[in-house]
Order: structure tokens, then C-alpha cells, then sequence
């Protein structure tokens, strides 16, 4: 589950490339959005921190619920008039996706940090950074999908992963 919501971060560039190139969006002052990140971070934080009190399980599953959810308004996106492909319809979702990807994370961390006995936490969550961090360098490959097959099945791949988060996050144990 943990690694699988991997995906909303590895989706950033493509969310971005998708706007950009492959629908010939005018998107320029897209480096505002880097600003815009910590922004982002900054005010989802108190509600991604409330919610992962409450469950972080549950919280993972709406995090990738609402990954999926955006990338489908990204996919939607083609679907505007050329007038409406602009930077003001889509920076909000490159946005959506920041804030979370902050949910994401905190979710990931909450329950494995919740989950772990206390005497050996420290070794819980090296194994778990360390297998990130091999799924990681593993999905790093993951933009031969797109050259492969185009950035539209790539973004439906990212929402299949995003789906086995939500499955495997509804099978652990509420901690």
C-alpha cells in the first residue's frame, strides 16, 4: 500500500507534461507552482494532520481515492476548448495533486509509525524507507509506459496503483 502510493508523486511531471506538450496548453509561469508547493503543503497540513489522528489507514485510502480522482480531472482536461486550456484551469490541479501528495505522505508515515512496537520502530522504518527506496529506483523506469504507450495509459496506470493502495490499505489493521 505504502509503495504503491508512490504514484502521486511519480505523477507530478507527467501531470505537467500531459498540460503542457501532449495537449498544447498554454501554461507558462508553471515555475510559480514551485512556490506554489510549499504553499500547498503549508495549508493542507492541519487537515491531512487531523485526519491522520483519526486513521491513517482510512487516510491512505482517500489520499489515493483522490490521486486517482485528479488524475482523471487531468485526463479531462483534453476535454476543455483550446480558450480554457490555460494555466488558470490547470494549475489547481498540480496544485490538488501537491497537497496530496502531503496526505500521502503523512498518512505512509502515521501508520507505520502507529503500527510499529515502540522498542523497535527504528528498524520498522528503515525497512520500509529502504524498500521505498528500491521501489523507487524500480520506478524510475516508469516513463518507458509513457513512451511506450502514451502519457494517457501511463496516467491509467498510475490509477491502477493508486486503486491496489486503496485494496491493500483497506486490508491492514486499524492502528
Amino acid at each position: 500500500s505504502r509503495a504503491l502510493l508512490m504514484a502521486i508523486p511519480l505523477a507530478q511531471p507527467f501531470l505537467i507534461v500531459y498540460g503542457k506538450e501532449a495537449k498544447n496548453a498554454n501554461l507558462s509561469g508553471l515555475g510559480l507552482l514551485v512556490i506554489a508547493s510549499g504553499i500547498a503543503g503549508f495549508v493542507s497540513s492541519p487537515f491531512w494532520g487531523r485526519f491522520a489522528d483519526q486513521s491513517s489507514r482510512k487516510m491512505m485510502m482517500v489520499v489515493a481515492a483522490l490521486g486517482m480522482l485528479n488524475i482523471g480531472l487531468v485526463l479531462g482536461f483534453d476535454h476543455l476548448s483550446e480558450s480554457n486550456k490555460t494555466i488558470y484551469f490547470f494549475a489547481p490541479l498540480i496544485l490538488l495533486n501537491m497537497m496530496i501528495h502531503a496526505g500521502a505522505r503523512l498518512s505512509r508515515k502515521t501508520w507505520l509509525a502507529d503500527f510499529a512496537p515502540e522498542n523497535e520502530r527504528p528498524l520498522y522504518i528503515s525497512l520500509a524507507n529502504t524498500c521505498i527506496g528500491l521501489f523507487t529506483i524500480v520506478a524510475a523506469g516508469i516513463g518507458v509506459i509513457a513512451e511506450l504507450a502514451g502519457l494517457e495509459i501511463l496516467l491509467l496506470f498510475l490509477c491502477g496503483m493508486l486503486a491496489g493502495s486503496i485494496y491493500f490499505s483497506y486490508t491492514l489493521k486499524e492502528v
